[in-house]
């Protein structure tokens, strides 16, 4: 059989084929799957939909929490802070259960 082996972003590959991050990178099934049918890698799916969401339920519970003071009481209101650095370690065990049962190598989109 012909050698397929690569390189990508100095990441060495089986084969150029990397499976985009899509539902199929989702589940560690599916990851498996991919793996046995000879994908070279993964892209598996950001974080930043999971952080946004999270921000987002914190930021509108935070709002509602003066829903029935008078709306001239403005210093109640948080200080909103845009941008910075986040909690990376928020979805780090799906992460890390993702690697634990593969050994493509994986980037995230």
């Amino acid at each position: 059989m012909t050698d397929l082996r690569t390189t990508y972003m100095g990441i060495p590959l089986a084969n150029p084929i990397v499976v985009g991050s899509c539902s199929l990178s989702k589940k560690i099934d599916s990851i498996k799957l991919l793996e046995e049918a000879g994908a070279g890698a993964l892209v598996i799916k950001s974080l930043f939909e999971e952080q946004v969401q999270i921000e987002r339920h914190e930021f509108d519970s935070t709002l509602g929490q003066h829903d029935e003071v008078f709306s001239e009481a403005l210093s109640f209101f948080p200080k909103i802070e845009h941008g910075g650095a986040k909690d990376t370690s928020i979805g780090s065990s799906r992460r890390e259960r993702q690697s634990r049962c593969r050994s493509l190598p994986a980037s995230t989109a």
